[in-house]
């Protein structure tokens, strides 16, 4: 035996100050030290894909339940920084009144040191359609044609 520590399945809850202790007839020793166990971030599992309708409020899970030292959280809209919302001390991204240009897909990047994770979330955004020219008049000013057709055009967006 060589009086040596070993930690099998080290994980981060292995952090922590350590003292080895030697004693004999002759008198006692220590010496001590500190071990720093680092982790990948790893996200929590969450949902991945959203249907909603324009101006409603979400919030777009980001938990990362490991990673030591604590990584950054940092989210993209189709692979461009998004800096619209509002990233909570949790990781969770919350857009207040989403828009048309928010469909997509977001990315969340949880990165440390170690390593990084990422988390892909799918947004639909439903929006109420809009018909072109809504409000104009159209006056017919020959009443003596008989079955006359007009077509009034009704495109939308």
């Amino acid at each position: 035996n060589d009086f040596t520590l070993r930690i099998h399945k080290v994980s981060t809850v292995h952090s922590g100050a350590y003292t080895c202790t030697a004693k004999n007839d002759a008198g006692e020793t220590q010496r001590s030290t500190f071990v720093n166990v680092y982790s990948v971030p790893q996200i929590e599992p969450a949902q991945t894909s959203f249907n909603l309708v324009q101006g409603d409020t979400v919030t777009l899970d980001c938990r990362v339940d490991q990673g030591e030292p604590k990584p950054t959280i940092k989210w993209y809209l189709n692979n461009e920084e998004f800096k619209d919302g509002v990233i909570e001390d949790d990781g969770s991204l919350v857009i207040d009144g989403v828009e048309e240009h928010h469909r997509g897909q977001f990315k969340c990047v949880a990165e440390n040191d170690v390593g990084k994770d990422e988390r892909i979330i799918s947004l639909t955004v439903h929006t109420a359609p809009i018909i072109e020219g809504s409000g104009t008049v159209c006056d017919i000013k020959n009443f003596q044609i008989q079955n006359l057709d007009k077509n009034y055009g009704c495109k939308s967006k």
